[in-house]
């Protein structure tokens, strides 16, 4: 028996009485899913890092352009756009790597719990 109807589709949000969880086959464990979140946060972690660091080179030289170049009439623009980008890389990239960390947890455990539970 499974915790969760695997064969239907309902699209309510399922309960789960924890009383169900002795039901699952080898019962639940949750040091197993804690250690599937725990596996996956170096990937989200790199994953995170490379999109964020691109968002924030994108959004520091678009930043960076129209405050350099407004006040020059263009003159600047070019420069703004490098700094900028060089500015808002390491900064995006340290945000999107701890998003991505905590996102890539989420998604191991969440996972693991999903197959305890369904038994796939």
């Amino acid at each position: 028996m499974h915790a969760i109807d695997t064969t239907s589709f309902n699209p309510s949000f399922q309960t789960l009485d924890a009383g169900q969880l002795t039901d699952v086959a080898g019962g639940f464990d949750l040091g197993q899913v804690v250690q599937a979140g725990n596996a996956n946060v170096a990937a989200g972690t790199t994953a995170g890092a490379a999109v964020g660091g691109m968002g924030g080179a994108i959004a520091g030289g678009i930043a960076g352009g129209t405050v350099a170049g407004a006040p020059t009439m263009g003159l600047g623009t070019v420069g703004g756009v490098l700094a900028g980008a060089a500015a808002g890389a390491p900064a995006g990239a340290a945000a999107g790597g701890a998003i991505g960390g905590g996102l890539g947890w989420i998604g191991g455990a969440a996972g693991n719990a999903w197959h305890q539970l369904s038994g796939r």
